[in-house]
This record gives structure tokens, C-alpha cells and sequence, in this order.
């Protein structure tokens, strides 16, 4: 029983007369919140049983006469219950330690509560909180089940994954990444189009031979960023376009949906795309960038087709950031994949490109963002402008930017557009192309260009008046106002 303290005063210090105090009685506890053979329940009894098995067994070993060989025996046994004990709770541990269980036997330890005693009130009060948290772990360990989650052991870089078939951890994708699929299908009875899973699609055919048969897959991903969010180890997923059996659209569908920047179940030239989930590894790519991914102003949590031209426009930069340790967890992930995936491909790419050579395969990778390109037509002036975006298509490729424009007061942007043909699968020469980056240009195309450029400059601030009225061929005679005045205005004084 608690003790009493003093009674208050019967007027509170705001002058209201005060409540008279409430007995100090709790009110009644369950006695059981779970079932008496809950986890960490059982776990205590066994091990309080061990030592008591242990000790029963001595009183019936030895007399008197024996007490020195009972005591050698009475120690052996009990180092064997202690050892047995540790090895049950170095297994336990192992297999990963119930919290119940662990506050059951630190309470015991600590405060000397034995929290299996139901007579007493904290006993009571301290069992039902474990089984609260026994329950609460229950429902955890069950929502972990259906929705299965990267390794919390492992970190940003470690790249372990839940197969999705046998539910055991493995080391199947790249580290910091996980592969999704989507189904690109046209078929009108098919409603999958467009549909993200996490297993790899199946072709199902029916039983007739000619029936061309359908994708199917069974994790469905209804929402793209509420699943990356729950599995915040992500730094990027990769999408594994998959083309229906009954898919009729023509290569020339699939190329216009790409130039408009839309997603209509049309798949990229190379079935495979990314995006970027880590906030982090977001904020690397920003700090880094020389242009957005896709032409577009913030674009970096877009899908980015393979073989994701930004990268490799940025990776050498990517690596240097890298070695400053902030980013290292998430870019890591990043670089290791462009390098196992793509590495032989961007090296073919630089070094033709130094040569001054490109083909149809490489030539993508010539252009970017926000660089000088030399358009020259035969015949024509030749134009400088800078580059926003370009898109391959139909065999060709479309040119988008801006080239400086004086309206005769100030400066402003005009657009530009210009359009190349494919080159062939042979090298071509860069500079022999219609649209070409300057630093590849000849040294007359150069010079041309600033020439005209100083002269067009040199013009400004200077003021140029040109009379372009209806009246502008007629002839006209006029005398000027000294001679006017000198041959008119004396002879009327001299008249006067």
C-alpha cells in the first residue's frame, strides 16, 4: 500500500474551494492483454526452469560422505546450465531477439521485478506492456511478410534484395538498384499496357497453335513512388520494357511517343529505362549538371532512356564527387552500373569522337544541352545557335535552340530549328555534317563567323534613318533658310 501524503488545504490558492482527493486505488488491469503462452512468456519460464532442473538433480546426488565429490559434481552441473543457457541466448540472439523478451529479462535483472508474478500490481502492469509490444511485433513482422523490403542490415551500397519467388535474399540486382518491368501491349481486350511488376513477365498461349499468345506477371506495382518509398535503400530502378505478342504498333508509333515526351505503352529503342528514387543521389545529379536530363527545367526524377546520354555526359563528374565521401553511398551504386552495363560502349563513343569520327550508333552522343553547334546549308549563311534538346526519329534527327537577335532596340531569343539525316553504319567525319558542335568546325567556318560578328556588333549605338513614305519618289525642291533669308527677307527691309 502507498503512503499518504499530506491532505491540501480546503481552499486552492485561486480561492475556489478544491476537490477533495481522490483514493489512491488503480484501476483494475487485465490480467492478460495476449494468450499465457506468448513468446517472451515462454522464453522467461525456460529459462528459470534450467537452473531449477539443474538444482533438483543435485539434492539427490550425494551425502555427507560425498560432499566433496557432490560439490565438484553440483559445480560441473552448473557451469553446464550456465553454458546451456548462454548458447540459448547467443542463438536466440542470432535469430534476432524478441524486444519483448529482452525487456522481460532486463526488468527481471535490473529492477528485481519478476514480471511473471500476476499478485502484484507492477508485475501486472509491466506484463501487459510486453504483451502490447509481443502483439505490436506480431503485426509488424506481418505487414513485413506481404510487403517485402530490402534488408534493414544492409546499407545504401549493399544491394541485397527479397527474391520475389522464394522470398530469400539475394544478390541478383546491381548494388543500390532494383529492376522493375512494364508491359507495352496495343491490344484492346489486354489490359496491361503500360503496368509495372516486379517479377519478369511470362508469355501465356492458349491451346490453339496459331494463337500468338499474351505477357503476364503476377506483383503488380499500382504506384510507382509509394513503393520506391517504402524502400528508402533504393537509389535508382531500372525499367525492363517488355513488348507484347499482340503489339501492332509500327517502329514510326514508337519514335513519335518518344519525340513528344509521352508515355502511350510506347517503349524506348532500347527496352530499358531509369529513374532516380534517392533524394540524395537527386542532389548530386544537380550539383553536377551541366544540362537537365530531358530538355526539361528540374527534370531529374524523370525516366531516362538508355543509354542515358546525361550520364554519360556526367559520369566522369559523377566520380569525382564521389571521392568527397558525402554522396559516395548513393553514386556508387550509380557508377558501378553504367560501368558493368555500358562502359565498353561510352569508351567506343569518346574515342571516336576525339578521332573526329561518328557513326549512326554514336552519333546521340555527340550532341547536348546547351552547346554551340554550327549549322551550315550550301548556299546559305551559316548560323550558330545554341542547342535545347534534339530528338531522333523517323532516321533523322530534329535540332531545337536559340540562336541572339537584335530588334534594334534590344537583344532578344529567336528560335532556331534544324534537322540532319542518319549517317550511315561507317565513320563519318563530324565536321561534314550539316549541324555540328563547334569545336569541331574548320577554322574558316570560325573565322567567318567572327568576322561577321564584329561587323554586326559594330553597328551598335549607331543610328541609321531611312524614309520609306508614300511620297518618297516624287521630286522635291527646297531652298535652304540662309539663302532664303539673304535673297527675301533684305530685299523687303530695302523696299521699305
Amino acid at each position: 500500500m502507498l503512503p499518504q501524503g499530506p491532505k491540501p488545504p480546503p481552499f486552492a490558492s485561486t480561492g475556489v474551494p478544491s476537490q477533495p482527493p481522490r483514493p489512491l486505488t488503480s484501476l483494475p488491469l487485465p490480467r492478460f492483454k495476449a494468450t499465457k503462452d506468448t513468446e517472451w512468456r515462454r522464453k522467461l519460464q525456460a529459462r528459470r526452469k534450467i537452473p531449477s532442473e539443474a538444482s533438483s538433480k543435485e539434492t539427490d546426488v550425494g551425502g555427507a560422505e560425498n560432499s566433496i565429490v557432490d560439490n565438484h559434481h553440483r559445480g560441473n552441473e552448473k557451469r553446464k546450465s550456465i553454458e546451456t543457457q548462454t548458447l540459448e541466448e547467443k542463438e536466440s540472439s542470432e535469430r534476432g531477439t524478441n524486444l519483448a523478451e529482452a525487456l522481460a529479462a532486463m526488468t527481471e535483472k535490473h529492477l528485481g521485478i519478476d514480471v511473471l508474478d500476476q499478485g502484484k500490481e507492477v508485475s501486472t502492469f509491466v506484463s501487459y506492456l510486453l504483451d502490447t509490444i509481443q502483439i505490436l511485433e506480431r503485426q509488424v513482422r506481418y505487414l513485413g511478410a506481404i510487403n517485402p523490403l530490402i534488408d534493414s542490415r544492409s546499407g545504401p551500397g549493399d544491394g541485397r534484395g527479397i527474391d520475389s519467388k522464394d522470398g530469400e535474399a539475394t544478390v541478383s540486382q546491381p548494388q543500390g538498384s532494383q529492376v522493375v518491368h512494364r508491359i507495352c501491349c496495343s491490344a484492346k481486350s489486354h489490359e496491361h499496357d503500360g503496368k509495372l511488376y516486379e517479377d519478369e513477365p511470362v508469355t501465356r498461349r492458349m491451346k490453339t497453335p496459331d494463337h500468338p499468345g499474351w505477357l503476364h506477371a503476377e506483383s503488380e506495382i499500382f504506384h510507382l513512388e509509394t513503393w520506391a518509398s517504402i524502400r528508402p535503400l533504393l537509389c535508382f530502378i531500372i525499367i525492363r520494357e517488355h513488348r507484347c505478342a499482340q503489339d501492332q504498333r509500327s517502329e514510326d508509333h514508337w519514335q513519335k511517343q518518344r519525340f513528344r515526351g509521352q508515355y502511350d505503352g510506347a517503349a524506348s529503342a532500347r527496352l530499358e529505362k531509369l529513374i532516380i528514387t534517392s533524394s540524395a543521389l537527386l542532389k548530386a545529379l544537380k550539383q553536377v549538371a551541366e544540362f537537365s536530363p530531358n530538355g526539361g527545367k528540374n527534370d531529374f526524377s524523370s525516366e531516362m532512356e538508355a543509354p542515358y546520354l546525361f550520364l554519360f555526359h556526367h559520369r566522369k563528374k559523377l566520380e569525382e564527387l564521389s571521392v568527397s565521401g558525402a554522396y559516395r553511398d548513393v553514386i556508387l551504386p550509380l557508377t558501378n552500373f553504367l560501368k558493368e552495363r555500358y562502359e565498353a560502349e561510352y569508351a567506343e563513343a569518346e574515342e571516336m569522337i576525339l578521332q573526329g569520327y561518328i557513326n549512326d550508333y554514336h552519333i546521340p552522343k555527340l550532341f547536348k544541352p546547351n552547346q554551340m553547334l554550327l549549322m551550315k546549308h550550301k548556299g546559305e549563311p551559316q548560323v550558330a545557335f545554341i542547342l535545347e534538346k534534339f530528338s531522333p526519329m523517323r532516321g533523322e534527327i530534329y535540332f531545337h535552340g536559340w540562336r541572339w537577335d537584335f530588334n534594334g532596340h534590344d537583344l532578344e531569343r529567336t528560335p532556331e530549328l534544324g534537322q540532319i539525316s542518319m549517317v550511315s553504319e561507317e565513320k563519318t567525319k563530324i565536321r561534314d555534317l550539316v549541324i555540328h558542335p563547334i569545336e569541331f568546325a574548320r577554322e574558316e567556318d570560325v573565322q567567318i563567323l567572327s568576322q561577321r560578328g564584329i561587323k554586326f556588333w559594330g553597328m551598335r549605338d549607331q543610328v541609321y534613318t531611312c524614309y520609306t513614305g508614300w511620297d518618297r519618289g516624287s521630286k522635291q525642291k527646297y531652298v535652304g533658310k540662309t539663302t532664303f533669308e539673304n535673297g527675301h527677307v533684305r530685299k523687303t527691309l530695302t523696299t521699305r
